[in-house]
């Protein structure tokens, strides 16, 4: 089985001796306040996908409270998304 990551990133620190190391507004990119909402996309990679399930791994910090569409029954973080045929876009999950 195949696995596809989503991560939310930020401003690197472009000419900085850590390039990978998030500079201060990438910090802030990153970061996802209280009340605020995320949204994750799934969109046409070109080809078909088959059996697809979005499982989201919350940072400890992190409380779920809710999402549309809901996550399946019994979880607080996946979504069984089923088979997706190149060119179809699912609207994101917030």
């Amino acid at each position: 089985m195949s696995e596809i990551y989503f991560v939310r990133h930020g401003q690197a620190s472009f000419g900085s001796e850590d390039y990978d190391r998030l500079s201060p507004l990438g910090v802030r990119q990153a970061q996802v306040g209280l009340g605020e909402r995320l949204a994750v996309a799934v969109v046409d990679v070109g080809h078909e996908a088959t059996g697809v399930v979005v499982t989201e791994v919350y940072d400890p910090a992190v409380s779920f409270v809710e999402a549309v569409p809901p996550p399946d029954t019994g979880t607080t973080n996946q979504w069984t998304i089923g088979d997706l045929t190149g060119g179809l876009k699912i609207p994101g999950l917030t």
